[in-house]
């Protein structure tokens, strides 16, 4: 995500000096993914399983909700693939 920032950011029309720009996208980006860390560390240590997909299998009884649950895991992973691995080629094409 960090190598794609140029360009989301190009079509800025004011001008933000570089200094102003890094500690915009740290104080964004970086919050988000080092709580998404801290959830895996934490899920991990607690149930001793590093894989998701065997941890939800032994926390959910229901086969119903874990399916459901799994879903929304896959299509959340897709649409962040998308956006990661189809705008900065999209970009590219128009220049």
């Amino acid at each position: 995500m960090m190598l794609n920032v140029s360009d989301y950011s190009r079509e800025l029309q004011h001008r933000v000096g570089s200094v102003r720009q890094v500690v915009i996208y740290a104080n964004s980006i970086l919050p988000a993914t080092l709580f998404m860390g801290m959830i895996g560390l934490m899920v991990s240590s607690a149930t001793g399983e590093v894989d998701p997909i065997k941890v939800f299998s032994s926390a959910v009884d229901n086969p119903i909700l874990l399916v459901v649950t799994l879903l929304f895991i896959a299509f959340a992973q897709v649409t962040t693939n998308i956006l990661n691995n189809v705008v900065p080629p999209a970009y590219a094409m128009m220049d």
